[in-house]
């Protein structure tokens, strides 16, 4: 990514520069507009079990959600091979906190992405991680086969569990793919979710991703 007249700046450089303005411009949305145009960002939970993420994301749990095969995710993976480089999905976790980022000066500011991944500590059930790529559509593009899995919602419809079945068949016989499909289940006696047959959350006491 170039800005004209600044060959040399980065996308790092660039966000920090962004990020900066939209704290001390006294137009904020505008520029915060500016930036949304600009850049996409992709939202991810490590939850995939969580009732309220289902309640509030999956349509009340009759929706679907894509499962990321979490090795190509920089979170979990600190090989820098040129492979993984190219396909993973650069991802950083969002952090929960009580107090709104600050910008006083620009050296001051440790991370390009300062203050755009911090929300309110409410929001810390969502386990959430983003990917922040310049683009100016807003879409951000990723390699195919790092998608693992489809989950179906405990309350989602004959009709959408065709359509994805359908889907997915067909994507795994033209790529020889091997993208699994699991519905999720709510549990008989606790106020839980689980994904029988996955081979992280099919228990219900399953060990949880921090």
């Amino acid at each position: 990514l170039q800005v004209n007249g600044h060959p040399e700046f980065n996308r790092e450089q660039i966000i920090s520069y962004m990020a900066y303005d939209i704290q001390m411009s006294n137009e904020g949305e505008e520029v915060r507009e500016m930036f949304y145009s600009g850049f996409g960002i992709l939202c991810l939970t490590r939850d995939p079990v969580s009732i309220l993420m289902w309640s509030h994301y999956g349509r009340n749990h009759t929706g679907f959600a894509v499962e990321f095969d979490y090795r190509f995710a920089t979170s979990f993976n600190d090989d820098n091979s040129e492979y993984v480089l190219e396909n993973k999905l650069l991802t950083v976790p969002v952090a929960y906190t009580d107090t709104r980022p600050e910008f006083k000066s620009l050296s001051e500011i440790n991370s390009p992405y300062h203050g755009f991944l911090e929300k309110a500590s409410c929001w810390a059930y969502e386990k959430e991680e983003r990917s922040i790529v310049p683009v100016g559509n807003r879409n951000i593009s990723f390699d195919p086969s790092l998608v693992s899995a489809v989950l179906l919602g405990a309350r989602c419809s004959n009709e959408t569990e065709d359509e994805i079945n359908c889907a997915v068949d067909l994507h795994n016989k033209n790529t020889e793919a091997a993208i699994s499909i699991y519905n999720l289940k709510l549990h008989d006696s606790r106020y839980r979710l689980t994904i029988p047959g996955h081979p992280y959350f099919d228990s219900v006491d399953y060990h949880e991703v921090a």
